[in-house]
């Protein structure tokens, strides 16, 4: 992908957020609504995977500002955002900067490629920057496709107790 072609689709990215706002209201006060019924639950937002997806990293910030006295938190989805990154949106360390301090888990899977739910350790996703910034709080869940055998799945937990995840 050029880098034409890339800011051409963060400026679509972008301007899809823009004209957003009214669902992202929307899902904010429907959010509010439902937390202040069962305060006891909590709820965690992850962004799409696909370009026009309405919780990119601007929006996303909205969201847990507006509800962020809620028991709302960020899930992070390593290839979701992988798969952003490579459309030329925000990649993982901005996404890690703006929102570690709020995750309450993520889901570990490696990317490669437009191919994701790989076993960690197997593709291109920097497993020790995501380690520098997750909570050790945070929920971990391996997200693995089922393609994928029991000894690859052994050698990604290996991978990630390796590096501390």
């Amino acid at each position: 992908m050029t880098a034409e072609l890339r800011e051409r689709m963060g400026a679509f990215s972008r301007e899809v957020q823009e004209a957003g706002h009214p669902q992202v209201q929307h899902l904010c006060r429907s959010l509010h609504e439902i937390m202040s019924a069962f305060p006891d639950l909590e709820f965690a937002l992850e962004p799409g995977r696909a370009l026009e997806d309405l919780l990119g990293l601007d929006s996303m910030g909205w969201v847990l500002d507006d509800l962020g006295k809620h028991k709302l938190g960020y899930w992070h989805d390593v290839g979701r955002i992988h798969m952003r990154q490579r459309q030329g949106l925000p990649a993982h360390a901005e996404w890690l900067d703006a929102y570690a301090s709020r995750m309450v888990g993520v889901h570990l899977q490696d990317a490669a490629g437009d191919e994701v739910a790989l076993p960690p350790g197997s593709g291109e996703v920097d497993f020790k920057m995501l380690r520098e910034a997750l909570p050790k709080s945070a929920e971990r869940v391996l997200d693995i496709h089922q393609r994928h055998g029991r000894a690859e799945v052994l050698a990604a937990v290996q991978f990630l107790l390796d590096l501390g995840i």
